[in-house]
């Protein structure tokens, strides 16, 4: 694997604080024996703040049953400001950082290639499960660093299984790791697809196939989302909003019938995908595999990975403030509850772990927040680029100097600071003094002088310096100011993520099964420290590049912050 790009240390400064709550365990609580089975639940888009703005309607089995009976961080942020999908996946399963995991963005600019790329692109592998026509040929050789369920690979001989299942390709593959088994649901066929990356053969597994075989998708075609409430007691704002996105005949106000006007098709199926119905696909398929690899049957702890993908669909195309998105993690509730008593039944009760989080939070809208009198709305990418791109003109000469916007910030192009023989610490310093005059841009951190500790240490600026990859970019990260919408889809949204304020940063952070005491634990953890707390649960290695703490045994978190 290529070798990841170091950022010099960053001075952080927290206090070591003792677990509130239950009182840790020691070492000797650990479980006598290993669960059979543990289980990743990634829910995409799934900020710590959602779940008191809706417990009340929770049911006993779903995400009550981890708030009573597992141990809950109610305090668990991201430490780089890029939450975003691809980022997010690739810090939970390895524990690391994005210049020990590699995935700076869902996509980047190769400074090598002159190219952007795809987090999980690979030309050399096929896709296979479904037409490959207009899909990308993904695996995950981009990342840098094993994930937990490669080292519980590694540690069993290999006897260990791990498959990662989601609705979005980069989500799968960043769970499942350089040795798991990877499978996604594409919006293009409505099937169920995965490379020879994972299956040189070009075959699916069998029960993989046999889902395929159903075409399991069609089942919903003009099914209906109906609210499991009524409207006001989500205490939400009216349903029908105007910056709302009518994703394919969805509408903006229940119920929603899925493929309505439409045939069969990629259109039926985005519509799919902006619901719950999406999430209860996937857990139908996470149950398939359960059976069809035996998975926690086999006499060795087996993983198994479900990002579910639909709330961050849902939240984009209606906002996290909205009665769609309220309903849909109430939704995600009932779904949860029942996976949680198929697990009893197929593996057994307290037999399997369940470890669940989020890859980011999210943002409410900004024409909802501006409604109520805040001065918040969106930044203009092209706006950035145009500034920084007259900056540099204007200090070096006409050239290309940059290439597009791409979350999180801005890359320069290698051969024009070459030909003028500029040093790229100084070309960095000229755009980010320039992005920061731009509307709604509250910062603009050059990535040079973030590695080497020469910015001031503020909150934002030590997010900001965790995101860095040297070799990768982006060169000026930049940040929005809080509440503004900032991205290169700027109006195909209704609402964004992405920045390190506590909205996107603070996720939720569970951990459920044998062994592990139940209780609240309010300290301030970092998601980086999921990878080595379910590692020392397993007790086995951690990932290679994981930075974090074992959570449930460490009696005093000591991470400089």
């Amino acid at each position: 694997m290529e070798e990841a790009a170091v950022i010099a240390p960053t001075v952080w400064a927290c206090v070591a604080t003792g677990v509130l709550g239950a009182t840790p365990a020691g070492i000797e609580d650990r479980p006598a024996e290993r669960p059979s089975l543990v289980v990743l639940i990634v829910i995409d888009q799934f900020p710590a703040w959602i779940i008191p703005r809706v417990d009340r309607h929770f049911g006993p089995g779903g995400f009550r049953r981890l708030m009573d009976d597992g141990a809950w961080f109610e305090q668990a942020y991201y430490p780089q400001s890029a939450t975003i999908t691809g980022v997010g996946h690739a810090t939970i399963a390895t524990g690391a950082l994005p210049a020990g995991h590699g995935i700076v963005g869902n996509q980047w600019f190769d400074r090598a290639t002159g190219k952007e790329v795809y987090c999980v692109a690979d030309e050399s592998v096929q896709v296979i499960g479904g037409p490959a026509e207009k899909e990308p040929k993904v695996s995950p050789r981009l990342m840098t660093a094993t994930t937990f369920a490669d080292e519980n690979r590694i540690a069993s001989g290999f006897r260990a299984k791990t498959v990662a299942i989601s609705a979005k390709d980069r989500s799968a593959i960043l769970l499942a790791g350089p040795t798991g088994k990877a499978i996604w649901f594409t919006q293009k066929s409505g099937l169920f697809l995965s490379s020879t990356y994972y299956f040189p053969d070009g075959k699916l597994p069998k029960w993989a196939a046999d889902v395929n075989a159903t075409q399991p998708a069609l089942r919903y075609f003009n099914k209906t989302w109906n609210p499991l409430l009524d409207a006001a007691a989500y205490g939400a704002p009216r349903d029908d909003r105007p910056w709302e996105i009518d994703h394919k005949g969805l509408g903006r106000t229940f119920p929603h019938v899925l493929g309505a006007g439409l045939k069969p098709g990629p259109d039926f199926y985005k519509a799919l995908t902006v619901s719950p119905m999406a999430n209860e696909l996937l857990l139908d398929l996470a149950r398939a595999a359960i059976a069809g690899e035996q998975l926690g049957a086999r006499g060795a702890t087996d993983v198994l990975c479900v990002s579910l993908t639909s709330n961050d669909y849902v939240g984009h195309a209606f906002g996290p403030e909205s009665i769609e998105y309220l309903d849909m993690t109430l939704q995600t509730d009932r779904q949860l509850a029942k996976f949680f008593t198929d697990l009893d039944a197929q593996i057994g009760a307290g037999r399997w772990s369940v470890v669940l989080t989020s890859d980011h939070g999210a943002c409410p809208s900004p024409e909802f927040l501006r409604e109520q009198g805040m001065e918040v709305g969106r930044v203009d990418p092209a706006q950035i680029i145009a500034a920084a791109d007259k900056a540099l003109d204007d200090t070096f000469g006409s050239e290309d100097w940059l290439a597009p916007y791409n979350d999180p910030g801005v890359t320069l192009r290698v051969e024009p600071l070459k030909k003028h023989k500029i040093a790229a610490a100084h070309a960095q310093r000229v755009v980010a003094e320039a992005i920061r005059h731009v509307t709604g841009v509250a910062d603009a951190f050059p990535a040079l002088q973030l590695a080497s500790g020469q910015i001031q240490q503020t909150p934002v600026a030590r997010a900001a310096a965790a995101t860095v990859h040297l070799d990768r970019g982006p060169d000026v990260i930049v940040i929005p100011k809080p509440y503004w919408y900032l991205s290169r889809e700027m109006h195909t949204h209704a609402a964004m993520h992405g920045t390190p304020y506590s909205y996107d940063s603070h996720v939720p952070l569970f951990f459920y099964g044998p062994g592990i005491p139940s209780g609240r634990h309010l300290q301030r953890v970092l998601v980086t420290d999921l990878a080595a707390t379910i590692s020392s649960y397993l007790q086995m290695p951690a990932p290679t590049s994981a930075e974090g703490l074992d959570l449930l045994h460490d009696r005093v978190h000591a991470k400089q912050w």
